[in-house]
């Protein structure tokens, strides 16, 4: 199952995710249930963010549609990714069948990195503009701490047409690119990636037994 939290400009990318799921599960990929919530009662950003509840919800169906899911990912756009007590950080401490964390293009220093250092986290895939300005708080977009804390290093410069820089780390669980993309499109590079990932630097979207 993946999760996608948005972030505060509510941006569905449902149909975008759909279109790219349909096309790996047609090239012989196994199933992916996808789960789109909105914040219409508290932002996934927040501390209120009820993860748990969401969790109710959705299992209350898969029970209906006797489907079992065998691991949980999650990818957080912007805001999601810019809370330590709520989107895709609350869910990295509550859930215990974690496959894969996204980051799409959220924020970046190392009160994050350290939440992600966990073992219960098999993969993670970050996706990142170079913008550090605008509406990003002061401090919230420091790459290079980040990548230090999760030992990411440069593995490929200027690797394709997509990508500004190509990075992983020493353990090959973490895959991370500078995109030549807008924010709002960054999601969708994201999951392109992870279903097929341009270097095949590890396959995300395999079974764990596998």
């Amino acid at each position: 199952m993946l999760i996608y939290l948005h972030g505060k400009d509510k941006v569905s990318q449902f149909n975008n995710f759909i279109g790219i799921i349909d096309k790996y599960i047609q090239s012989g990929g196994y199933p992916i249930i996808l789960v789109e919530p909105k914040d219409e009662t508290a932002p996934f950003w927040g501390k209120d963010f009820d993860y748990q509840k969401l969790l109710e919800i959705v299992n209350s169906k898969l029970e209906e549609e006797n489907i079992q899911i065998q691991h949980i990912s999650v990818i957080g756009h912007s805001a999601a990714g810019c809370n330590t007590n709520g989107g895709i950080y609350k869910v990295v401490k509550e859930e215990n069948l974690l496959h894969l964390v996204g980051l799409a293009d959220a924020c970046y220093n190392k009160k994050y990195a350290n939440i992600l250092t966990g073992e219960n986290i098999p993969f993670i895939i970050n996706i990142h503009n170079k913008e550090t300005g605008g509406g990003w708080p002061q401090g919230s977009r420091n790459f290079e701490e980040f990548e230090k804390i999760l030992e990411i290093e440069t593995v490929y410069t200027k690797c394709d047409k997509a990508y500004e820089y190509c990075y992983k780390n020493t353990n090959n669980r973490i895959i991370s690119f500078q995109a030549n993309a807008k924010h709002n499109e960054i999601p969708e590079v994201l999951l392109k990636e992870a279903l097929f990932p341009t270097h095949n630097l590890f396959k995300l979207f395999l079974p764990p037994n596998n």
